[in-house]
């Protein structure tokens, strides 16, 4: 039994532990170490033992995909990232609550090469969206997180009306001839 009930005891402590780095509900956004633009791009930091999570903001527009990655600079450690979204008011500010003015959409721990985290996520509503990275169990060291927006990657040509006159001209032609050579 004292097995079995030491066995619970360490996993739960190990379960506990390995999720430190994912933001959870209570925790408050206390600033912002940079802001995105649009486009996205990089940022190089530094995970510092004063710190639980560093924070980011973006703005991204419905129908955005967009792909959010840490690399190891200097060597590799532990890195957990979350996505959230401010359903009140649009907007993340300083002093939220996870759970109660910020809402998790997508978390990852190792979904990266390695010990390295990575999101891919499809933007549903036009808004502000704050992203935290965290490092495993306390874990410090630096990093470089990566905002992709590759929306244009996906994006499909739309034919412009005269072309599809000319399709529909074309396609009206060739059943014309058709029916001539029936008859």
């Amino acid at each position: 039994m004292k097995q079995f009930v030491c066995l619970f005891i360490c996993l739960f402590w190990l379960g506990s532990v390995h999720a430190s780095h994912i933001v959870a509900t209570g925790a408050t956004l206390d600033s912002f170490d940079f802001t995105f633009s649009s486009g996205g791009g990089t940022y190089d930091g530094s995970l510092s033992p004063s710190s639980t999570w560093d924070w980011f903001a973006f703005g991204a527009n419905a129908g955005d995909f967009i792909t959010i990655e840490t690399l190891g600079i200097s060597g590799q450690f532990d890195t957990g990232l979350t996505l959230l979204d401010d359903l009140t008011n649009g907007l993340p500010e300083i002093g939220d609550i996870i759970g109660t003015d910020l809402f998790i959409l997508a978390a990852n721990d190792d979904g990266g090469a390695g010990p390295l985290s990575l999101i891919n996520f499809n933007i549903v509503n036009t808004g502000n969206y704050a992203i935290a990275i965290g490092g495993f169990a306390g874990s410090t060291g630096n990093y470089r997180i990566s905002l992709s927006n590759n929306s244009a990657e996906f994006a499909l040509p739309v034919p412009e009306p005269t072309s599809l006159a000319l399709l529909g001209i074309g396609l009206a032609g060739i059943g014309f001839s058709r029916k001539k050579k029936n008859t």
